[in-house]
């Protein structure tokens, strides 16, 4: 989970792996969006984005989750990470943000997506000791599962608020039971690469 302190700017910048960034604390922007909990935001790799400013107060914090190696931000300040950018074959800016979310309202609520090509992010509003069953993540390139209220019980163990499980494509869907105060729960799925 990273922060930014109260104040704080990160310059708008790139990466060159697809990534979802999961606000769960404090508030602040991200470009033009507000953020705060709960907030998912998808970039796709080389779309640029930024900046992101924490609130002068709270600061914010958040997730941000990768599926593969990333050497690390490409500031758009730097002329040669623009020109860099702009030399990236078939490259199309790719964008998503939703919230900072109301609370639940429905079981599972499709937060973004799904795409074509699998991308997609939900989130499970779970009862107490309740079945959670996510969707088969051979649709896209893995998933990430973030608890963000609550807890579950995955595989006989508890994950608190914060916990974070990746689930691989060649993996079977994520089943796992809401602790004993119900679980509130984002599942963020990467695209497949056949675009």
């Amino acid at each position: 989970c990273s922060s930014d302190l109260p104040g704080a700017t990160a310059h708008a910048h790139y990466h060159r792996q697809d990534q979802f960034q999961l606000v769960v604390n404090g508030k602040g922007t991200m470009g033009l969006h507000d953020a705060g909990p709960v907030t998912v935001h998808f970039t796709g790799a080389h779309t640029a984005y930024g900046p992101i400013k924490a609130d002068a107060e709270a600061g914010i914090w958040y997730f941000t989750l990768r599926n593969g190696f990333d050497p690390g931000a490409r500031f758009m300040e730097d002329a040669a990470n623009r020109a860099a950018l702009r030399a990236v074959p078939n490259r199309r800016h790719r964008e998503q943000v939703a919230g900072p979310l109301p609370a639940p309202s429905a079981p599972v609520e499709t937060l973004l997506g799904p795409d074509p090509d699998g991308m997609g992010a939900w989130r499970h509003s779970v009862p107490p000791g309740a079945a959670i069953a996510g969707p088969d993540p051979a649709q896209g390139r893995g998933q990430y599962w973030v608890v963000v209220g609550g807890a579950m019980r995955l595989d006989g163990e508890t994950l608190g608020e914060r916990s974070c499980v990746f689930v691989r494509p060649d993996e079977p869907p994520l089943r796992a039971v809401a602790g004993p105060g119900g679980a509130e729960i984002v599942a963020m799925q990467f695209p497949r690469k056949d675009r």
